[in-house]
């Protein structure tokens, strides 16, 4: 999964219950990719109260995140500089549709802020393709320019898009 994603507010991520600021969730089971209360990137299984936590987020500037999940060893990526990877072991089910902003199983935790260009891949993206990706910056992933040309500037308004990839 990956994004470029803006905070509104240093000390708000969500009004929502709890504080946390959804970017992408499934139904319960699912994968559930949030920043929490205290600005940082978490992954984990919706439902499941079990996470783990990448680095903090604490200002308004546009970022790149991305985290990845390979046979259980999840490593989180802000602005194409890795984490340390973590262990998490979970079986994920998808047994409904996706929620970019807000939880969808409730409508809860809506992430105060900006989403773009959200993707979420059919297998772990390399580091070098993150870092192609947050190279292109106003560009689009690298597959869009090689098969669209150059994308168009990104803005704060930005409707949140999923694509599969």
């Amino acid at each position: 999964i990956e994004s470029w994603i803006k905070r509104t507010s240093t000390s708000v991520v969500s009004y929502g219950s709890g504080g946390n600021g959804t970017i992408l969730g499934f139904s319960p089971g699912g994968y559930y990719f949030f920043i929490n209360a205290d600005g940082y990137l978490t992954f984990g299984q919706l439902g499941n109260p079990a996470t783990v936590n990448g680095p903090a987020i604490t200002h308004t500037n546009w970022h790149h995140i991305a985290v990845t999940d390979t046979n259980k060893t999840v490593v989180f990526y802000l602005d194409c500089i890795a984490s340390t990877p973590s262990t998490y072991n979970a079986t994920f089910a998808f047994t409904g549709g996706p929620g970019i902003g807000y939880r969808p199983d409730n409508g809860d935790n809506s992430f105060y802020g900006a989403i773009d260009e959200l993707s979420v891949y059919n297998r772990a993206i390399s580091a070098t393709e993150i870092q192609g990706i947050y190279l292109a910056g106003n560009g689009g992933t690298v597959s869009e320019r090689a098969a669209t040309g150059t994308r168009p500037p990104r803005t704060s308004n930005a409707s949140p898009t999923l694509r599969l990839l």
